[in-house]
Parts: C-alpha cells; sequence; structure tokens
C-alpha cells in the first residue's frame, strides 16, 4: 500500500531547521507558514492551514523569499538581453523529464507547439540547453526534445498503472505570478472519477494542478513515473465529466500511452520493476527533481 506521508512531507523541504511552535489558544493570532504558495501570513491560529512559525522562523522564511525572488529577477533580467540579442522572446514554459542518459527528454507537446527556438534548464541550474525536436505525437500530447548533452539523472517508469485513489506527486514549474526557477513538488491523488484511463485513455487526478505542471512527470512514492501531466481541467469541464461541481482537477496522460509513444519515436526509457522501499519526502523531491527540466518556448520578438 502505497502511503501519502512521504509525499505530503516534501512540502516542508524548504523549511529551516528550527523547531516550530503551536499555541493551545486556537484564537491567538500567529505566524502561518504556506508551504504550498511559499509565503508567511499573519492569520489567527484556527484559520492556519500550514505551519505555525515562530517570529524569527517568519523572518528567516521572508527573507529567504525575498532573496530567491531577487535571484529569478537578476536571471531574468540576463537572459532576457541574451534573447533579444538572437531576437527571440518568451512565450511559455512548461516542464520536461529525462528518459534516458543521451539527452533525451519528455514533455507535453502543447509546451513546444508554435515554439520557433526551444530553451532547457535542469532543476535551478542557470545554464541553458537549446533543445530540437525529436518527436510529436498530438493525438496523446506528448513530445520528445533532445538537447547535445548526456542526461546523468533519469527517472524510471512504474512495471504498472495505478489504483484508483493512488496517492502521486506531480514535479514541475507550477506558476504563481513569476514562472518558478527551482521546480516544486505537488501531492495529488488518483481520480477515475475525473477521467479513467480504460474509457478516456488519461488519468484523472484531483490536486492543485497550475500551468507550468504541464509535461511534468507524476511520480509514485517510490519515485517512478506513472503519467505525465497533460492539463489542469477547469470547474465547467469537470462538471460535464462527474456531474458534480469539483475544483483543483488535471488529467494525466497514462503510462501505457507514454510507453506506446516512446516506442514508436524510438526512444530509449527504463521500467523499474524491483520492490524498492518508499522514498521520504526529501528523497523523493530530490530524486525527481534532478532529472527535471524548465522547458522555456521562444518565438522571434
Amino acid at each position: 500500500m502505497i502511503r501519502f506521508a512521504p509525499i505530503l512531507a516534501a512540502a516542508m523541504l524548504l523549511y529551516p531547521s528550527t523547531q516550530s511552535y503551536a499555541s493551545s489558544d486556537r484564537s491567538e493570532v500567529v505566524y502561518c507558514h504556506d508551504v504550498q504558495r511559499q509565503l508567511v501570513k499573519r492569520v489567527r491560529q484556527r484559520h492556519c492551514d500550514g505551519q505555525v512559525v515562530t517570529p524569527s522562523q517568519a523572518k528567516w522564511i521572508n527573507d529567504r523569499i525575498e532573496a530567491d525572488r531577487n535571484a529569478r529577477r537578476a536571471q531574468t533580467l540576463t537572459q532576457t538581453a541574451v534573447r533579444q540579442h538572437h531576437g527571440f522572446k518568451f512565450k511559455s514554459a512548461g516542464a520536461a523529464f529525462a528518459v534516458n542518459h543521451h539527452g533525451e527528454i519528455l514533455t507535453s507537446a502543447h509546451v513546444i507547439r508554435g515554439c520557433q527556438a526551444i530553451e532547457v534548464r535542469n532543476n535551478s541550474s542557470a545554464t541553458a540547453y537549446a533543445a530540437r525536436v525529436k518527436a510529436v505525437a498530438s493525438d496523446s500530447d506528448l513530445a520528445v526534445i533532445q538537447i547535445n548533452a548526456p542526461t546523468p539523472n533519469i527517472v524510471r517508469f512504474s512495471p504498472r498503472p495505478p489504483a484508483d485513489g493512488s496517492p502521486l506527486a506531480l514535479i514541475g514549474y507550477p506558476s504563481e505570478g513569476m514562472i518558478r526557477r527551482v521546480p516544486r513538488m505537488t501531492p495529488v491523488l488518483i481520480s477515475h472519477a475525473v477521467s479513467n484511463p480504460s474509457t478516456h485513455g488519461l488519468t484523472g487526478i484531483a490536486g492543485d494542478v497550475r500551468r507550468g505542471n504541464s509535461g511534468g512527470p507524476a511520480l509514485d512514492s517510490r519515485g517512478r513515473v506513472v503519467g505525465v501531466l497533460k492539463a489542469k481541467i477547469d470547474t465547467v469541464a469537470a462538471k460535464k465529466l462527474t456531474g458534480r461541481t469539483l475544483t483543483h482537477l488535471g488529467v494525466l496522460v497514462e503510462r501505457s500511452r507514454v510507453l506506446r509513444f516512446l516506442e514508436r519515436s524510438r526512444t530509449r526509457y527504463v521500467i523499474d520493476g524491483a520492490q524498492t522501499a518508499e522514498k521520504s519526502g526529501r528523497d523523493l523531491f530530490n530524486y525527481g527533481s534532478r532529472a527535471v527540466y524548465r522547458v522555456d518556448c521562444l518565438v522571434k520578438g
């Protein structure tokens, strides 16, 4: 049985190594660290959906968030200058992941659609690689792009599809008003009520899916790929599928369709059938993020 705790634990990766505290008075105003959105706010303790922290911890977290924002702004300005020199401008971004050690990276077809140039960078690296399109399957919304460099870290595929209700982790670059420089892990649950792979060819998931997750891997708690994030589902589409008003939903291109595409495109991949132990939240994020790339779509400006 896959446990959800290791996946949820990864939400605390950026948290300082000091102890947090919580008062017994639930009406007290406290500092609340929203780990998923990476912000600290002052709310009554009963309204805190994140981690209650001390004032010194709150300052440490806010300082780190501001430093990261400044670094991203500086990097963005540098990238923009280089792109403008070559006549390109940024259009959009998504995620991708290495499936073998030969520079072949899997993503969603819509992430690279309409791009006149493609840049990828691994994890939080400032080094950008030019990528070319090797293969595209518009019907399954998948694409393989190739960089002229080895990909030392890869993710392997699960030998079987996940059961309904199984917890998974998405690793990508979810939009939060600014394109992320560092990938994030988002916990989700398989939901066949949203989309059943046997009837729709897609696997439904319930979780905080956002733009920028597209093309990223969905991992089980052993770090194996069970699908590729295709899209977020809006509430209108969700109601048509389920008859209920639901939010925070998405769909994956299910595992068998992904593998068929890789076979047709003659792209090597690895299936991990070993009965390895579940990874801790930290190990799961570190393992997956090393193989994940941010994909920048560029057009002539």
